[in-house]
């Protein structure tokens, strides 16, 4: 997480919505790869590396954008940041469950995070489309 919080940070400096949408896809391309070898420990282990240092690639992107787009109420954006951030944790973790209970295994929460990540990289281009379109006009 050290390492993706580095990564993010520069990452950031140089495009917001460009981290936030790689960092998506990769988390959504590392959870498929880490379910798909979970049986193999060494690869689990390094996919499971590069899910956290996705993961953590984000948060500096989503707060400077969030930020940047509040620049009245800078406080009140960053903790919206954390009250998402804590929001979609308990998410994963109920649907992760439910796709357990369901008996889907024990693999299938990886597969609902990717999606998750998936919508994520649609949201987050809906976003650069709209911004654009809001340039496009001035």
């Amino acid at each position: 997480m050290v390492v993706g919080n580095f990564v993010g940070g520069w990452a950031a400096d140089k495009s917001v919505l460009g981290t936030v949408i790689i960092s998506m896809a990769l988390i959504a391309v590392f959870m498929v790869l880490f379910a798909s070898t979970a049986h193999v420990v060494v690869l689990a282990l390094v996919f499971l590396f590069l899910v956290g240092a996705s993961a953590s690639c984000l948060s500096p992107a989503m707060q400077t954008f969030l930020i940047d787009s509040a620049p009245r109420a800078p406080q009140l954006a960053a903790s919206l940041h954390h009250s998402a951030f804590n929001a979609a944790n308990a998410l994963g973790a109920v649907l992760g469950a439910a796709v357990i209970d369901a008996g889907w295994g024990l693999r299938a929460p990886s597969y609902v995070g990717a999606v998750a990540a998936g919508v994520g990289v649609l949201i987050a281009a809906y976003v650069i489309w709209l911004s654009r379109r809001e340039a496009a006009r001035v």
